[in-house]
């Protein structure tokens, strides 16, 4: 399995101001689809970004999708949002987890598809939790004890830098796959991102050398409850940044007297 980052990076970047070193404090949003519309989602071009028309609103993010696969075009099929208490019509032929793990709506992330999340603003946040499954094709066959896939996460920052973190996703239990609640760490959860990508390795084995993704359309995931907290200015940091600008008005007329 790769560990090279996946280098995309659409738009929401543009226009960020990074207050380096500044003391912050946090307010939370949850991105739960809840106000998203039922049904498929396209894919748009990754080297041109989305477009407003190529992507939704939910809790003050936009949320979009894209093809990565070898011979994947704009507009191929890519994601749906779902209904997690209608299973059975809104994943006829797949297998996707079952409403007793959610009954709420969540986003499937299909045939290998990458799903691109930033804020409306632009404005910087963090990734604190989420909940995911795995989704499987009905002619998969067996999965690996323990191990369907593994769904990474992978954030852009301000400046375009990046930073992942990958998630076992578990093969089917008795009644079918499952939603599993996880919980980001160490310096991933620490790191203020403008846009996040998701997507997923499918495995045929527990070893990890096994997994390979973009090129079976068997790298489907679903993902709901996006926890994120927003960076926030301290009143303090608020007044440093008015006195630089009151600084920098004063040098500027000063050169034009």
């Amino acid at each position: 399995m790769s560990l090279t980052p996946f280098k995309h990076l659409a738009y929401a970047a543009l226009g960020v101001l990074a207050l380096a070193g500044a003391p912050s404090a946090y307010a939370g949003a949850v991105i739960d689809f809840e106000s998203a519309p039922l049904g498929p989602i396209g894919s748009y071009d990754p080297v041109g970004g989305p477009t407003l028309s190529d992507v939704f609103v939910s809790n003050g993010f936009y949320v979009g999708a894209f093809t990565n696969a070898p011979k994947g075009e704009a507009g191929d099929l890519v994601a749906s949002v779902v209904d997690g208490s209608d299973v059975a019509g809104a994943c006829w032929n797949l297998a996707c987890p079952t409403s007793a793990s959610n009954s709420s709506k969540y986003l499937a992330s299909l045939n290998d598809g990458v799903i691109d999340i930033f804020h409306t603003s632009g404005s910087s946040f963090r990734i604190q939790s989420f909940d995911a499954s795995f989704i499987g094709n009905y002619d998969t066959g067996t999965f690996p004890a323990g191990r369907a896939g593994v769904l990474r996460i992978q954030g852009f920052t301000a400046l375009g830098n990046s930073l992942s973190q990958d998630f076992v996703l578990a093969g089917p239990g008795a009644d079918g796959f499952a939603f599993a609640h996880q919980v980001t760490t160490g310096a991933f959860a620490n790191t203020d991102f403008v846009e996040f990508i998701a997507f997923a390795f499918a495995c045929d084995t527990p070893a990890a050398s096994s997994c390979t993704v973009f090129n079976s359309n068997r790298g489907q995931f679903a993902l709901d409850n996006i926890a994120t907290t927003a960076a926030v200015p301290e009143p303090s940091t608020w007044l440093m940044l008015g006195a630089g600008l009151l600084a920098v008005g004063a040098i500027t007329r000063r050169r034009q007297a």
